[in-house]
């Protein structure tokens, strides 16, 4: 579980081996661990560990500023996770692996003004348009918010699991192209679904694959916001007509 701790970050169970400094992702047990890009299982990085708490707890943050003694760039370039060091960064994209900025460098040249990206495109069967092909599992239905799990399999997604909402993306079409495969739009627009809002942002909801309008507190499908909670606000998209919502590439993200 994860607590937010003024602008230390996320207070959570880390693996005993995450240093201050490290970037992490979090497992299917909920604990923080090394993010690695040359592996889908341990990706997307949710962010650094800004200060730990004994061995196995840490404070993790997405947003702010990031320095690693004795580490330098260039000013101005931009940082991903790294494919060959894990808990580190790398100049530029790298070669294989997921594709996941994690910010860009301050003209100091040893300051990281932390953007990532919390929707990386993983290096697996990309499609036009914004979307991946994945094998799916039972239950995921059209239009589902889903979330990449570590035997690689797309499941849904749910606002009362944290670690069912980093990566996720929305199922555009299901046993294409050939059963058992479905594709999963990570950004663009789809059509199909009824009585949205039109201007309104939606997000995760606690019912696996849902999403919900960000402002319908009082639904008992929206996350709970209590601190402590558990529970994540995690914007999938905004509506652009009754029937169509646009899966947003930038999406706050945020764990209760």
């Amino acid at each position: 579980m994860a607590e937010l701790q003024l602008d230390l970050g996320r207070r959570m169970s880390c693996d005993s081996a995450v240093l201050v400094g490290d970037w992490v992702y979090i497992r299917s047990d909920g604990v923080a661990d090394l993010a690695d890009a040359s592996d889908p299982t341990k990706m997307p990085a949710v962010g650094f560990v800004s200060q730990k708490q004994g061995v196995d707890l840490a404070f993790v943050k997405s947003s702010g500023l990031y320095r690693r003694s004795p580490e330098s760039w260039t000013p101005g370039t931009e940082l991903y996770i790294s494919e060959t060091q894990p808990g580190r960064l790398r100049i530029g994209t790298p070669p294989t692996g997921t594709v996941q900025k994690a910010g860009d460098v301050d003209p100091d040249g040893i300051t990281v003004i932390v953007n990532i990206d919390l929707t990386p495109e993983i290096d697996v069967s990309v499609v036009a348009g914004g979307e991946v092909i994945r094998s799916y599992a039972p239950g995921v239905l059209l239009r589902d918010v889903v979330y990449l799990r570590t035997d690689g399999v797309v499941d849904r997604a749910s606002a009362a699991s944290p670690v069912t909402i980093a990566g996720r993306g929305v199922v555009s079409s299901i046993d294409d192209p050939s059963p058992g495969l479905c594709k999963v739009l990570l950004s663009g627009d789809l059509t199909g679904f009824v009585g949205l809002s039109i201007g309104k942002t939606y997000i995760a909801g606690v019912a696996a694959g849902s999403i919900i309008a960000e402002d319908d507190i009082l639904n008992p499908n929206y996350p709970d916001q209590t601190p402590s909670s558990g529970h994540v606000r995690a914007e999938i998209g905004e509506a652009a007509a009754a029937d169509k919502l646009q899966v947003g590439t930038q999406r706050d993200y945020d764990i209760f």
